[in-house]
């Protein structure tokens, strides 16, 4: 056996029993629709020049990739020009492998398993364009997650293979000088994500570092000559009081350390533009409980009146209140309004005009008992209800976004709302390259999609492209052709929006409208690229919330755990501060104080789920330094180098909030003494 090449060389052996030598090609037609040869490209894009047969047939035993290594790759050797990339197989199986044309198809490789059906590999990749499958019980497939093409076998019958295609390439970093700067401030101020319009904010940066040493004066003055001896009750009220103030100043005030404002183009005026035939499709998911039928009707309306193309839209209302309480199997009468409701709008009842089967339902009314559920944590059994339109009559010019139920018998730990979005995202076999989220009573505007997908694009490598306008303008030189330069950023997790309520009063007296977070906190956290999520009006990747395993549990306020938990691995988010989705606000005092309780007992949460997570990490990395822990942390350090701080001083923020607002009753306290 002659000598292999360097990429081949960094891959250990192994030869697993379960792998047969002459594995035959197998693609999942649910997976990726059939294609002709005749439509497909004849020519190889990866760079070696070996057949594809090798693909499919004459894999060597002796180069498949080491289990012992613990899915590192730590003891192969990986040269500077590679770059590490995550693949991912979410489409079920026992035992999972990959293999790719960087190594002639050479050796096999298998993917940590992270949850069931959902495998996970992280590989040092040379640059360039790179062919791959998956081997998943024997057979080879390959996956919908990633672009596939037909290509010729190369034997010389006239045959012709399906495999996954993509494009590798290194992302470019901050300079040598920006990077040192940022290294010493411990500030990610260069950021990558900062490429947007600038508020100058050196005025107020120096003014924020100005007020520690005016702190510290102020404190010993007021220890020294504040009244300690003529009041010492009240001044050790008040001394406090000051502290927490200062602490929450020195703590919520960073946060408007980088603000930056953004100014982008459409999804329809991108420039070079974006076919609307390659635009990704979007699962627009409506959240309900007990709300009002009528209110949630409008949000309905609202989100299949998006302008988007019908056929790429699919609108899902995961209807908590349908089974209203723990392994209920009764319809509520809410339930039933609903599914009226639904019917009317998508002017279709298939309960009513579809012919019963054996089983005794309806084609398009699925129940998904406990068994067949990838996701028995949040269900017992999940009824979907499709209102269409099916088949061929989604393309028409005329037809409307297709229109669907999701409802559950929920388990006893039922984890409210998270569960109910993972029963969506996880048992209901939505696939919607994207997911908009949305509470019940928030209306989105039309444009919202055309103005939020452009935020989750970037320019394919080689291509000078931006969604943003920026102050300089230049000539274009990019093709016409229908080929996009436009695909979906990798490091980019979600977009949100902000929340706005038509009936809030000009005065605002109850602060519903949040105007600080919305219009000032969330522009400052967007410099760093750590925007939180808000639980609605906003638009995520699935393929990042496949990698979270959907919504997380463990707190009341699971949309800020899981933003936390994306951060952690290294994504970054986007706020596009514009109005596009109104929603209604608490109209009394009471309901205003409920909410704020939830946020501050989910804000406590939160911080103490994060001590505990930490610590299980470090336990985790005591035990095993897992590819994935290693890839998380290497994809973190090339999106924000030095955001560690950054992030600490978010989670402070966030947690010791309600602990530092007592300072308020503090004061009241004083002036009452």
């Amino acid at each position: 056996m002659g000598e292999r090449s360097d990429t081949e060389s960094r891959f250990p052996s192994y030869a697993p029993s379960s792998i047969m030598e002459d594995s035959t090609s197998h693609v999942d037609d649910d997976l990726l629709p059939a294609t002709s040869p005749s439509n497909s490209s004849t020519g190889t894009r990866h760079r070696h020049s070996a057949t594809l047969s090798n693909l499919f047939h004459s894999t060597h035993l002796s180069n498949y990739w080491s289990r012992s290594s613990g899915g590192r790759i730590h003891s192969g050797r990986v040269e500077p020009q590679d770059v590490m990339c995550l693949f991912e197989w979410t489409h079920g199986g026992d035992d999972v492998f990959i293999k790719g044309s960087w190594d002639h198809f050479n050796s096999v490789i298998p993917m940590e398993k992270t949850q069931p059906g959902v495998f996970r590999v992280v590989l040092p990749v040379p640059e360039g364009q790179w062919n791959f499958s998956f081997v998943v019980d024997g057979q080879d497939r390959v996956s919908s997650a990633y672009q596939s093409e037909i290509l010729p076998t190369g034997d010389g019958r006239d045959q012709f293979i399906q495999v996954n295609t993509r494009l590798v390439h290194r992302e470019t970093h901050t300079g040598p000088l920006n990077r040192g700067s940022s290294f010493i401030a411990e500030l990610d101020i260069w950021s990558p994500t900062q490429i947007e319009e600038y508020h100058a904010p050196w005025l107020f940066r120096t003014l924020y570092l100005a007020m520690f040493p005016a702190g510290l004066y102020y404190f010993v003055w007021l220890s020294l000559r504040g009244g300690n001896q003529i009041a010492p009750v009240c001044w050790i009220t008040f001394l406090a009081a000051e502290v927490l103030s200062f602490i929450s100043a020195f703590v919520s005030l960073f946060a408007m350390w980088a603000p930056v404002r953004r100014r982008w183009r459409s999804l329809d005026g991108l420039k070079p533009p974006h076919p609307s035939d390659r635009w990704p499709s979007v699962d627009v998911v409506i959240c309900h409980y007990r709300e009002p039928i009528q209110q949630i009707q409008q949000t309905v309306r609202a989100a299949m009146a998006m302008d988007y193309p019908s056929h790429l839209l699919r609108v899902i209302v995961a209807d908590d209140g349908y089974f209203p309480k723990p392994k209920s199997i009764e319809h509520s009468e809410m339930g039933e309004d609903m599914h009226s409701m639904l019917a009317f709008e998508a002017g279709h009842d298939p309960l009513l005009v579809e012919p019963i089967k054996d089983n005794g339902r309806v084609e398009h009314y699925q129940v998904l008992l406990r068994n067949d559920l990838s996701r028995p944590d949040c269900a017992l059994e999940t009824h979907v209800i499709d209102y269409g339109p099916y088949g061929k009559a989604t393309s028409s010019s005329d037809s409307k976004p297709r229109l669907c139920l999701v409802s559950r018998v929920k388990p006893t730990d039922h984890h409210n709302k998270a569960g109910n979005i993972n029963n969506v995202l996880f048992n209901a076999k939505t696939n919607g390259d994207l997911i908009l989220f949305l509470d019940s009573d928030m209306k989105p505007n039309q444009s919202f999609l055309k103005r939020t997908i452009p935020l989750l694009l970037r320019s394919r490598a080689g291509e000078a492209s931006s969604p943003h306008v920026t102050p300089r303008s230049s000539k274009s030189n990019h093709p016409t052709h229908d080929e996009s330069v436009w695909e979906l950023d990798s490091h980019v997790a979600f977009v949100q929006t902000p929340q706005r309520f038509h009936n809030a009063s000009k005065e605002d007296y109850l602060a519903v409208r949040n105007a600080v977070f919305y219009d000032a906190v969330a522009n400052g956290r967007d410099g760093f690229g750590l925007t939180p999520f808000a639980g609605t009006n906003c638009l995520w990747r699935r393929e990042v919330l496949n990698e979270l395993g959907g919504i997380i549990y463990g707190s009341v306020t699971e949309d800020t755990l899981t933003s936390n938990g994306c951060h952690s691995r290294g994504y970054m988010s986007k706020y596009a501060c514009e109005d596009l989705c109104w929603g209604e606000a608490p109209v009394t005092a009471a309901a205003a104080m409920l909410q704020r309780l939830r946020w501050a007992k989910g804000a406590v949460q939160n911080g103490i789920f994060a001590i505990y997570d930490h610590r299980k990490a470090r336990m985790r990395e005591k035990e095993s330094h897992g590819s994935l822990k290693a890839f998380q942390a290497h994809r973190r350090h090339s999106t924000s180098p030095h955001n560690g701080l950054v992030r600490f001083m978010f989670w402070l923020d966030s947690t010791l909030y309600p602990v530092l607002n007592l300072g308020a009753y503090l004061y009241i306290f004083v002036a009452l003494y």
